[in-house]
């Protein structure tokens, strides 16, 4: 285990950090040394926002895994090695779509549909409201 790594997992275990941000935490940190061939405390700024970028584009990670990499980066960088290399930029989230949501007619004609008794089971788990629809 490099030094580099013992430095960053006591920094992570004082700052109490969970046994699955620490195993996120040491993944990143892993990931831009593997695709620089560098020890992390050799790259610039410039190229660790390049490897956020490659996740980004070049890989397609999700908003939320750039997140992680992004925490665990700046992590390293601030806790870990006190340097000035920040990355000071949100990651854009992807929209959530909602559900849809069937209106009451919709419901009672999905229910009518069904030959068997047993398929309008649904019916038995909407809302009393709903039973003025029915009968």
């Amino acid at each position: 285990m490099t030094k580099l790594r013992q430095q960053m997992i006591r920094s992570m275990e004082l700052r109490d950090l969970s046994e699955n941000t620490q195993k996120s935490y040491l993944q990143a940190v892993t990931g831009l040394a593997k695709h620089y061939m560098l020890p992390p405390n050799q790259l610039s700024q410039e190229m660790l926002e390049d490897y956020l970028l490659y996740l980004k584009n070049d890989l397609g990670r999700a908003p939320k895994t750039c997140g992680v990499a992004k925490a665990a980066l700046n992590f390293f960088y601030h806790d870990v090695r006190a340097n000035e290399k920040t990355l000071k930029f949100s990651i854009k989230r992807n929209n959530r779509k909602l559900p849809v949501v069937l209106n009451p007619d919709e419901v009672w004609k999905i229910i009518n549909a069904a030959n068997n008794p047993k398929r309008a089971m649904p019916a038995t788990q909407y809302p009393d409201d709903m039973s003025r629809h029915i009968c």
